[in-house]
This record gives structure tokens, sequence and C-alpha cells, in this order.
């Protein structure tokens, strides 16, 4: 009888012995069931190999240096350089026509001369540029820089001598050689390789990496295959084995034209990359602009001036920028401070005219702005313009200009409103603070959108404490020890200092400000600390507002007959600039009005009002510009005005009041370390809304005494005038509690004030008169106008009592010129003198109880309007719970705004440690308000002497979130109301747009329980849509909205692979789809079926399996129409075309084999580059789908009896153990000590026979006899294909490559012993890999009518074997065989084929006895079959016959 055995259905490891089919078998190794040559298909065909494709050099050293221009310009007979190659001088050039000052232009022009193909010698004469013979190449970098490499091998050392005025010192190597490269990421593009290495020595950490363009061509002569290897980047990128790149799922190549060929790659270790291999200049490019999100130096836009020339709307302007290069943006740059603009004309010369409009409405403006300090590595600046027409409204963004980056990073613009192609931003896309992730494990595309999987946005988490605190006198402060913090205190409660009366001071206990821990890691300086200071001490005030009144015709400055304004500069000579600090933020403030009209003004000096607490903190950033969590430094409570703090000074000489706003001045201390890590910082405040403040407004009080049962003022005596201004209000009964009217801006303009309960007023200090004027009649039968008008400015009266303050009982805004109203159970009416009505502007009636001081009961209300000054009272509104309290819990919940200040730290040019500079970016201005407190209109017979009008008016300093200098309407300035007399029609407007603060953007502190990276493992991103050749990088911009997050009960996403025209994504225990680009389906009128968009990139998902997924991102491979993948959890390979998930590993025979063969590493690690875990490819000439798996298991050695070394035991090992060691081998010792086993690595340095082992130091001692197991860590690497063709698993391989390069033509693999060196596949020798000869093995099982015993007798296999020529050699067939029955072996045999015979071209061979010479006899027999490959032959095996009969036992 007979049996024949085939291969058509591949391997089955699973299968019974009675039952596995005949066209089955149990192992083949080195085989194909596709034909190579033709004719073998379905019959088994030996593979061919690989051969060396190419080896990556050692890379030569990157060398960069500076030019340097001296003197006023560059002359041809000193331009030589001298460059040191391997040891050799080489004169480069000589001869430069012409000069140039310009240090670009002259680098440029060097970078032309380094790169061409001739050069000058010193006599002019032309030769070969001998940088060709070396290969090497010259690229610009940055505005001064030149950057070397070679492109070949032979350059070792590159170095410079200076020469005339060329270099700037001596050339610095950026990059060592490279040696021992590894491939960790590929991609293609079009017919190209770009290639990702590192050398296998970088340290886990990461080190130089490079970027290789691979081209190939076929030879003439056969299908041979010719390479070029090209550099395209070698630098400093953090590459490592142990972070390798994924092809599919962590790479996308893209080409959009011949300039712009780019690679977007994910380590998940450093950011999200991206490089233009198209490049020319793309080796010069720093590492920082490959991420998503470069890093980069920034400034802030700083306002120079208002000019007439454009067409602005009213409104609030801001500033920012951003930098792009190569298609890559930075984040938006700080906003600069807010400029008003308005209709009224700054060159006017009459500050009275200068009204503040309504938002919205025309001028003529446009605005000039500078910005110093550029990071001169980007080529493109685009000028970003923030319009705000109220506090309510959206911001209108725009992208206005876009311009190139100067070469002196210096850039000055206009904004016009003309501005032709302005992009409009969302407030969404402005006020993104950091990129939506900078990380990601895996990323693909489709539809021109990449989708970015499980992501995280790592912040920088600095180990930084700003906490400042405040001490008394005796320099004792809450939480310290000996009168200083202690470095160790926790931030907790009682952090909050509730006691800043007496707790005001520095360290020192004499400045007003606070002292932060001193830092040992800093040289014991304070991080932080602060000082409170009011702007203008000491005189002259820089800045300060001013108030100029003389004469009844005119305003004047210093200069007698100069007829000009109030508020004018009078020296603008003496006001060239203004800085608060740092460096490039330099302001010219030496035009216009000096008050806050003045757009620089407006935005730059708000101060910080008295008496108020702020919650201050400071704001870092990471390179990139990513805000770090603020750290909290203090809740600052401002001086009093009695603390050495007045509101105004005045300057009898000049006749000149200033007023003085708050500021603070910082000084922060960073150590080195933490400042490698930032590109800046910012002081940052968390915004005083109305329910956290606690001084609700500033102003004056006026009287209403009781005066024979009528509340009255105390009469104003003026000049023995009487101005008969009783009280305006009296009350019916005539007698009642104390009222008092209190004059404040923000009720003036009903800023969201009201009456509470519990309202204090609190007495500040007394503001004197500066001048008393009297003015003399203006004509006609008019006696004499009776105005009292007062200028008031601070004097600190040692009598008054610090916070004087009463209860506030009752409080209303009234109108002065109202009719009786019902206030408070009485009834107030206005008060008639002589039939005329006392009136004047609105005002807040309040009745206080008794006015109490922290020495006893004072009351300064019984002289309020003293004939020598007012006094400056605040409205306070006592808050328990400002800024939503003083927990931890409270702060963590915070949001900050900006104060306008930005600390660039310039990581190249600047060493700097410590900052001072000031910050003022408050909510308060410091203006001068004029308002009339009231006016009687004398109206007797006409023709008699009579007295038109009797007034009081004040012109007084006042902290106030209004800015009230932009105010419209009647005033008594603008008026002239101290010059003619009159009454004000009440038609003040304020509008809301004056009082907007720098909010836009927001701060967060860092939360409570805050997890260090913020990562989202189950959350998938869509990136803009790109457009080819585009100049901002689409691909590179995620918006936060576009995301969806899938389940996460399944595990983290680990990798986003398209097939066909879907996008699926793998988890650990769960695979799905993602519904890209949805469209819904709509019938006509007619019928007819519309798709319609959605609108939606990632509009939804849905699980394919939720019993099986993927760990391993390198284990998803893409065939001709499935995709398969490896299930680490099940140890399942599965195959998925669209259906559900076939697990073929179960079906297709090998499920047994993997799960005894996958059980160490590769079960919890994902790394093939390193040996732990699966890699995989597709072979789409044979239709294979090629899994290599790589796994370290752990197993017993052995158990010995330890003498008394390790090196004595180790070489007492039998001599089979000693040679499973290998050298750098860790093993794991336990020994047995007091029955308590201990573990101690032993490492083998070196083994050169089994009599010299050299074992690792540091190894505790062994007592001799001790029980010692010896556990070994040992590769199971072993790769295995599935044939799509044939539906089953095909072949064993015996390479085992740790990473495939496919592009559907070739494929390549680098040795795994060598990994530089990197081989194309089905080229060379059969089954010769990486040089080395495999045989092609075959197992089958014969067990042909599975219920009975037999003997086997014969076989007859039918091979063909074909020499290069394809010559059919009859001589030559299997070289050893083995056959087996449960309890029979024959052994390897070694076929001598001249003995055997071929029976009609098949061979025939007795079945080989066991090795007691009986005949093989059982149910079935194992047969294997090898044949070595050694002569280069290709072998197809038909079949195997195998004649047995019926055993007679």
């Amino acid at each position: 009888m007979e049996i024949i055995n085939t291969f058509t259905k591949g391997i089955d490891k699973d299968a019974s012995k009675t039952l596995l089919e005949p066209s089955k078998s149990r192992h083949l190794e080195n085989w194909r069931l596709i034909t190579e040559k033709g004719a073998s298909t379905g019959s088994l065909e030996n593979i061919k190999g690989n051969r060396l494709f190419f080896t990556f050099p050692t890379t030569s050293p990157v060398s960069s240096f500076r030019v340097n221009i001296s003197g006023s310009g560059v002359h041809g007979s000193n331009d030589t350089i001298e460059i040191i190659i391997n040891g050799v001088i080489y004169t480069l050039f000589a001869g430069l026509t012409g000069e140039t000052s310009d240090t670009t232009v002259y680098r440029n022009i060097l970078v032309t001369r380094l790169n061409a193909a001739t050069s000058l010698d010193q006599n002019g004469n032309t030769i070969t540029n001998p940088l060709r013979a070396f290969n090497i190449v010259a690229v610009p970098q940055g505005t001064d820089a030149i950057l070397l490499y070679s492109t070949g091998t032979s350059v070792t050392t590159l170095s410079t001598t200076t020469s005339g005025h060329i270099i700037s010192g001596s050339i610095s190597t950026i990059v060592a050689p490279q040696s021992n490269l590894e491939i960790i990421g590929w991609a293609t593009i079009r017919e190209d390789f770009i290639i990702l290495t590192c050398s296998k020595n970088n340290p886990a950490t990461g080190g130089p990496g490079q970027i290789w363009r691979l081209t190939y061509v076929p030879e003439s002569i056969g299908n041979i295959y010719t390479s070029t290897l090209t550099l395209l980047y070698n630098n400093n990128v953090n590459f490592t084995v142990e972070h390798p790149i994924p092809s599919p799922g962590g790479i996308i190549g893209r080409y959009e034209n011949a300039l712009i060929q780019r690679i977007y790659f994910t380590d998940f270790f450093n950011q999200y990359r991206v490089f233009n291999t198209a490049d020319i200049n793309g080796f010069g490019f720093p590492v920082t602009l490959l991420n998503i999100l470069p890093s980069t130096n920034f400034s802030i836009p700083i306002f120079v001036n208002v000019t007439v020339g454009g067409a602005l709307p009213n409104g609030i302007y801001q500033y920012s920028y951003l930098l792009s290069k190569g298609g890559q943006e930075t984040l938006f740059a700080p906003l600069s401070n807010m400029i008003p603009v308005n209709a009224a004309l700054e060159t006017t010369i009459d500050v009275r005219t200068y009204i503040g409009g309504a938002s919205g409405t025309a001028t003529l403006k446009q605005n000039n702005l500078i910005i110093k300090g550029l990071d001169t590595k980007f080529d493109t600046i685009r000028i970003i313009s923030v319009y705000r027409k109220n506090d309510i409204d959206v911001p209108e963004i725009k992208l206005i200009i876009e311009e190139p980056v100067p070469d002196d990073g210096v850039f000055t613009f206009s904004h016009t409103g003309n501005e032709v192609g302005a992009i409009i931003l969302t407030l969404e896309e402005f006020s993104l603070l950091s990129s939506s992730f900078t990380h990601c494990r895996t990323i693909q595309q489709k539809d021109n959108v990449v989708f970015a999987g499980n992501v995280r946005n790592r912040r920088l988490n600095l180990d930084y404490d700003a906490r400042a605190f405040r001490f008394s006198s005796v320099q004792q402060g809450p939480n310290t020890t000996n009168g200083y913090p202690v470095g160790t205190l926790p931030d907790v409660l009682n952090d909050v200092n509730t006691d800043q009366r007496t707790f005001r001071f520095q360290s020192n206990g004499g400045t007003v400000g606070g002292t932060g821990f001193l830092n040992p890691n800093n040289s014991n300086l304070p991080n932080v600390s602060y000082e409170i200071r009011g702007s203008g001490y000491p005189l002259p005030p820089t800045p300060a507002t001013r108030l100029h009144l003389q004469d009844s015709k005119r305003f004047t400055i210093n200069t007698p007959g100069v007829a000009t304004v109030p508020h004018r500069i009078p020296d603008p000579g003496s006001k060239n600039a203004w800085n608060i600090g740092v460096a490039n933020q330099d302001y010219d403030l030496q035009y216009f009005f000096e008050n806050y009209s003045h757009p620089g003004y407006h935005g730059l000096f708000k101060g910080y009002a008295r008496t108020e607490t702020y919650r201050v903190g400071i704001e870092f950033y990471a390179l990139d510009g990513t805000p770090d969590f603020v750290k909290w430094i203090g809740d600052i409570r401002m001086p009093q005005s009695s603390d050495g703090f007045p509101i105004t000074t005045y300057d009898a000489v000049n006749s000149n009041c200033y007023t003085h706003p708050l500021f603070l001045r910082f000084t922060v201390n960073i150590p080195s370390s933490i400042r490698s890590q930032i590109g800046g910082f910012s002081i940052v405040r968390v915004k005083r809304t109305q329910s956290d403040k606690t001084v609700l407004s500033q102003g004056t009080l006026g009287t209403v005494d009781l005066v024979n049962g009528v509340y009255t003022i105390p009469p104003a005596i003026l000049d023995g005038l009487a101005c008969e201004a009783r009280l305006i209000f009296y009350v019916n009964p005539g007698s009642g509690p104390h009222y008092v009217r209190g004059f404040f801006p923000d009720f003036f303009f009903n800023n969201g004030l009201d009456f509470r309960q519990g309202d204090r007023l609190e007495v500040l200090e007394r503001l004197d008169a500066s001048q008393l004027a009297q003015y003399a009649p203006v004509g006609g039968n008019v006696n004499i106008n009776d105005i009292r008008t007062g200028k008031y400015y601070s004097t600190m009266q040692p009598n008054l009592i610090d916070f004087s303050s009463a209860d506030v009982l009752y409080g209303t805004v009234v109108e002065q010129g109202a009719i009786a109203q019902n206030i408070n159970n009485g009834t107030f009416t206005n008060q008639y003198i002589d039939t005329d009505t006392i009136r004047g502007q609105k005002c807040f009636l309040m009745q206080i109880g008794n006015l109490v001081s922290d020495a006893g009961a004072f009351n300064p209300f019984s002289n309020l309007l003293p004939t020598s000054g007012i006094y400056l009272v605040n409205y306070i509104r006592p808050n328990s719970n400002q800024y939503g309290g003083s927990t931890l819990t409270a702060r963590a919940s915070n949001k900050y705004i900006s104060c306008g200040h930005f600390q660039p730290i310039d990581q190249t040019s600047s060493n700097a440690l410590s900052f001072t500079f000031d910050v003022y970016g408050g909510d308060t201005f410091v203006p001068i308000w004029d308002f009339q407190e009231r006016l009687k209109n004398n109206n007797v017979n006409p023709g008699t002497v009579h007295i038109p009008f009797s007034q009081v008016n004040y012109f007084m300093p006042v902290e106030t979130t209004l800015d009230i200098d932009m105010r419209a309407g009647q005033t008594v300035n603008r008026n002239n109301i101290t010059i003619y007399g009159g009454d004000l029609d009440e038609s003040q407007d304020l509008p809301r747009h004056y009082n907007i603060e720098n909010d836009i953007r927001q701060y967060i502190p860092k939360p409570i329980n805050f997890s260090l990276s913020e990562e989202f493992d189950n959350r998938i991103h869509a990136s803009q849509i790109k457009i080819n050749g585009e100049e901002t990088d689409q691909w590179t911009k995620y918006l936060p909205a576009d995301y969806i997050d899938v389940e996460g009960s399944y595990g983290p996403v680990n990798s986003l692979v398209r097939f066909k025209e879907f996008i699926l994504y793998f988890q650990d225990k769960a695979f799905g789809m993602l519904n890209i680009n949805p469209r819904v389906i709509l019938q006509d009128q007619a019928g007819i079926e519309l798709q319609l968009g959605t609108g939606a990139i990632l509009e939804n998902f849905k699980y394919i399996s939720t019993e099986a997924g993927s760990k391993s991102k390198w284990g998803i491979v893409i065939g001709i129409d499935s995709l398969l993948f490896f299930d680490v959890y099940n140890k399942k390979i599965y195959n998925y075309s669209g259906g559900s998930a076939v697990p073929l590993s179960d079906i297709k025979g090998i499920q047994s084999f993997l799960h005894a063969n996958i059980k160490g590493d590769i079960l919890s690690k994902d790394n093939p580059i390193i040996g732990k875990g699966v890699t995989t490819t597709y072979d789409y000439r044979f239709m294979e789908a090629i899994f290599t798996f790589h796994d370290v298991v752990e197993r017993v050695v052995g158990t010995y009896q330890s003498l008394d070394s390790y090196y004595s035991l180790i070489t007492s090992l039998p001599e089979g153990i000693v040679k499973q060691l290998t050298v750098g081998q860790t093993i794991q010792i336990s020994s047995l000590y007091n029955n308590q086993i201990i573990l101690n690595p032993i490492i083998i340095v070196s083994i050169e026979d089994s009599d010299t082992i050299k074992i690792g130091a540091g190894l505790p001692l062994l007592q001799n006899g001790d029980t010692i197991t010896i556990v070994g860590s040992f590769k199971n690497s072993f790769t295995i294909a599935y044939n799509s063709y044939g539906q089953a698993f095909t072949s064993f391989y015996s390479f085992v490559p740790s990473i495939y390069l496919n592009d559907k033509r070739i494929i390549l693999t680098p040795n795994p012993d060598n990994k530089k060196s990197v081989y194309i596949h089905n080229e060379d020798k059969y089954c010769s890999f990486y040089g080395k000869i495999y045989p092609s093995l075959i197992q089958l099982l014969v067990n042909p009518v599975s219920a009975i015993t037999k003997v086997f007798d014969n076989f007859l296999w039918h091979t063909e074997v074909e020499d290069g020529s394809g010559t059919n050699i009859l001589s030559e067939s299997a070289n050893k065989l083995r056959v087996r029955t449960d309890y029979q072996d024959s052994s390897v045999q070694i076929l001598d084929l001249t003995k055997l015979k071929r029976k009609e071209r098949s061979w025939n061979v007795p079945v080989p006895r066991n090795k007691n010479k009986d005949r093989m006899r059982d149910k079935y027999m194992l047969v294997d079959l090898e044949f070595n490959n050694l002569l280069n032959r290709r072998v197809i095996f038909h079949f195997l016959k195998t004649l047995y009969r019926a055993s007679a036992r």
C-alpha cells in the first residue's frame, strides 16, 4: 500500500497524529509554496537568501563655526579660511570681491564658496576645492553660523584656525563620529526609503541620531538592485534603540512637491516630529524645529505709537506673533500690552478734546509696534492682531502680516486695518497655550488628515518653590524659624498671611514686600522676592500722571507764556525710553499726554489698589512656549497711603501734581538646572472680579449734617461770599441717623456696584488743596463768578489714624438733580435756596455708623470739608472668601491672567540666573478725577447785581478700575467750568472697552492629585486637512476639540493602521474602526440619493472585536486583501479582511507552538530592536505575511554545590552548560542561605574557553558547599510565514531580523549580529542569510489508515534540483533523513545519493530501520528530511510517497 504526502496546506502542529492530513506538514523551514522561477507553485521550493545591500558608515563629525565681520566691511585681501581635516590644514579660498557689512549676507557667500567645485589659491588662481575630496558639505545655520559635515567616511576630525576676521572662535563639534548604527525606523517616499538610525551605544536616555535617504535601481543585467545611501541629517535628536519607530503606525512619508517631502514620526519618547527630506539645507535644521511644537526664544511686541494713516475701528488692540520654518509653527508669543485706539488725534494740543468714543466707530489710525530679539532660526514671522470692542463680545483675532524674519531679529510693523488677505482665527485657536498634545504613541493618515493616538502632553512640573513670605519690622514672619523661611515647609493653608499690616516687610524688616525661600541649589539665594513700590518714587516721577492748572485763560506747561495743555510731557528729551528691567522691552514714551489717555500709558501703567489683596503667581514656559502650572507666590496685600505710599506728590516749584500707581519689583533667582528647561517666565495674577474685591471704589465724601432739624452741608466760605450750598438732600422728619454723600467713580459710572450689609468706609489720607482759585469777572454787568475749585494732593497727617473705618448701614446712588425720593424709610427732597435748586453730579448717599479707628473713637466727619483739603476714602466690602478661599483646593481652582510681563530666557547667548524687573499689569488706574461737587444757580431779578453760579469743583487723584481719562461728555475741565461756571448735564459716558483687562489667555495652577503626564491613552486626535505645498503644515495642527475617546477598558491605543479605506485602532484587548469623514444619505425631491458630509472628521467609532487586540504595535501587517496581527494576550495570530477577526493560529494549526514558545519578555515588552517583541512584513511577490518573534526566557541551567567562589563554580559546570553562556550575559544565581533563597546576578565578562571565565565584580561571597541553582536568560527567536494564496502557515525561516523595511518591491533587513549591515532579501544564494547558509527542513507525518499498525518499507520522493543556469542536476536531492515512531528512532542518516536509485525520476529510498535494526512499525511515522543548500541549488520538492504494509503481528 502507499500514501502520498504533499504540502499545499502548509504546517499543522496541532492536529492529532492520527488525524493530520497528508497535505499538511508538521514542520517546514526555508521553503515556499509560491514559485520563484515558475512551474513550482503548490510544491515546496527552497527560498533565495539575502545579500549585503549596504552598510551604514561611521559618520563624520558635524562641526560648526560662526562668521564674524570686523571693521566696516569685508575686504577681499584678508578673506582666507583654513580648515583642518584629519590633522591637515587646507586653505580654502581667497580674494572675495566687493565688501559687505552684513554678517548673514557674507555667511551665505561663504557657504556658496565652500560648496563650489573650485576655489582660489592665495594668488587668485582657480584650483579644485580641496573640500570636494572629502565630500564636505556646508549648510547655513541661524544668522551667522555654518555647519560642516562630510557625506563620506574618510573624515575623522574637523576643525579650523582663526584667520583674518572670518571666524569667531574655533570650530565646535556638534556631533562626534557615530559608529555601529542600527535602524530604528523607516518610511518610503515614492521610490526612496527614508531610514532613521542611531548608534547601539546610545544610552537609554537617547543620543545622536541620523536620517538617511536610500535610493536603488536595478542593474541592466538581471534583476539585481544597487543602492545609494545619502545622509540627510545627523544631530543630537535623542534617538535610542529603547524607543524605536514602527512602520506602519509610527511614521508617515508624504510627497508634496519637489521641495517638500516630509516624514512624520513618533517614538513616544521624544515629541511627535517632522522633517523635510527634500530641504537642501535640512542638515542645518535645529533639533528643536523637528518637534511638532518647535522650541523658540519668544519676545513680546512693544508699542511704539499711534499715528494717522490707517482705518482701525475704535477699540482695544493687542498683538502677538508666531514664527515658522519649513511649514512648522511655534505657539503664539505673549500678547502685547493693551492699546486703545480713538478717533481723536494724538497730535492735538488740548488734552480736553482727546475724548474716548464708542467702540467700532471709524478712525484714521494705525498702530505701530516693534519686536526685538526674534529667534532667527525661523524664517517667517506672522503677526496676529486682537481687537476687542468690549468685555462681553468675542475678540476679533486676525493674522494680518506675514514677512521674513529679519537677520538682526528686529521687526517693525504697522497695523492699519487695510491689510489684504487677513486670516480670521477663532478665540479657541488663539487661546491655545500649548499643543493639544506633544507626544503620541501612533500616527496614521487618511483623506489628507493625520490621526494621532494615545497622546500625552508632558508639562515641566518644575521643582521650584515660588512662595514669598512677609515679615514684621523685627524680621519675624509667619511660618518661619529665626526670622527666615524654612525651605522644607509644605504649602499649607497658613501660608496665606492673614495679618499683612504687621507682617508686610521683606526679611530685612524694612522694605515693604516679601522674601522667598533660600534655595540651597542656587547659592542660598531666595527664589522669589518682591518689593512694593509706587511709580515715580523718588522724584522726578517716571512714569506718573500730572495735573497742570494755573490761570483762567489757558493751561500751561512749565514754560511761561507757552499755550498748551495739561498732562503734556514737559521735556520729551528726558523720556526717550522706559524699561521695566527686561531686555528688548524698551518703550518710547516721549510723545503725547502724560496721563491714561496716552495709548502707551493705558496698557503699561495700570497698578494695584492700595489696601487691596492680589493673588500673584509665576508661570514658567517650556522651551517650546508651553506653560507650566502657575506657582503661587502669595496673596499680596498692598500697603495703605500712610505706609509711605501716598497716592500723589506735589511739585510746588512747577505746580505739578503727580499720581503714583503701585507696582511690584521682583527679583527672581533660577537654578541653572531649571534655567536649561525653560524659555521664559511671567508674573501672573488672579483676576479680581467684582466678587473678589474688598476695595469696591475710591473717592471722597460730602457731609449731610443735621442743623436746626435739617440735614445740611457746612457752609463753604469763599472769600467772604457764602455759597449758600445747604444740604442737597434733606429728610423729613427732621431727625434721624447720620448721612454722608460719597463721590466714587465706580458708582458714578454704574460699574456694577450696589450697597450690601457689612460694607465699610475707610479713610486713607487727607488730600490738601494746592490752590483755591477766585476768578475775575468776564465782562457785562456780572460782578463775579463765585467758584471754588480745588486741586488736591497727598499730605500725611500724623493725627489721622490708619484704617479709620465706619459701617455703612445703607447706601444708594442718587441723581442730585432729582425730585423727592423715598430713601431708607425717609423722604429726601432737593433743597431749594432762594427758589433755586442746589444740585451737582451723581453721588452715593449713605447712612453710616460711628467711625472707629484702631486707637478708639475718631470722627473726621465733624469737619469733612475743611478749607484746606478733603479726605480720600475707600468703599470697603469685607470678603472672607476672596478668590474662592485660601485653601489648597481653592488656590488650585484659580485661573490666572497676564500682568503684561514676560521675561525671556535665551538659551544661546546668556547664562543669567537672576532677574530683577518691574511688574505693573494690575487693574487700577490712578487718574485725576474732576467733578462738580455742588452747584447753586442764583436767579434774581435782571438788571441787578447777581451771582449767576455758586459751585464747588474738585480735581483729585483717585484709584479706580475705570480709565476715566477717556470718558466722553461734559466735565469740569473739558467744559471750562472753572473759567465760566455752569451746570454739567450729567452726560458723561465711559465705553466699556477702556476697562478691559488682559484676560484672553488664562493660566492654571497644578490641580490637586495631578499626575505629571497628562496622558490620554485611549484618545485619538485628528489634524487639520493638508493641502500639498501649503505654507503652514496642517498635519502639525491639532485643535482641542478634534478628538474621540474609544473605550478605555480595553487598554491603551497601541497602533493606528490604514486598511483599505478605513483607519483601524488597536488596543490591548480589542480593535475597531474609526468613522472618518462620515456622510449621510438624503433624497432630493426626485428621489435621487445625495451624499452630504456631516462636517466632523471623527464622527464615531465601532468595535470589530472586543476579544482580540494587539499590544504589539510591531505585530501588525497589511497584506493584499487582509490584515494580520499578533495578540500577545491570547498568543494568537488573527486575520481580518473586513468581517470578523479570524484566529489563524488556531484554525491553521500553530496555536500550540505559539503558546509553548511565547512565554518570556515578549509578554510585557514590545521592542524587537532590542530582541524583545514581534516584527512583521508582507512579501507582496510571494504573498506571505512574515512574523518574527524575539523572546528572552529564563530557564534553569542546573543545580550544583558551590565551591569557594563564583569562578570555581562556573568553571566546574559541565561543558554543555558553559557553552551556553555568552559574553555580557546576565544569569541569576539562587543561593540557599539559612533556608532563604537570595537571587544574585552574575555578569559574564569574558569566556575564552571552558577553563577561563571572568565574572563580573561586586557579587556577594559564596559559602563553600552552598546549593546553587543557575538560571540563565536565553534568546528564543523564530520566523514564520503565512501564505495568503495557500491560506496556510507555510514555513519557518532561519532569518530573525530586528526590523523589516519593505516598499512592496524589495525587503531589507539588518544583520542581527552586525546591524549596521543591511541585506536585501530574495537575492543571492539559496538559504544564505547574512552570509551563513541554512538547510531547508521538512517534517512529515505518515499516518495512513491510522487505526492499524503498519510496517513502513520504502520512500519515493520527487525532487527537482537546478543549478544557476537552470540545468537539472539529477544526482542531487535530500542530504539527511530521519524517521521516528513513538518508540523507535532511526537517528539522523546521511544520505549517500550515489548508492540510491531513482525510479521513474523519483528517488527510491528504503525507510531507515530502528537502531536495533528493526523495521519501523507503528500506526504512524514521523519523517525528517534536510537539504543542506551548500551547493546553491534551486530545489523543488513535489511529494513524498511512502510504501507500507499491514503489520503481521
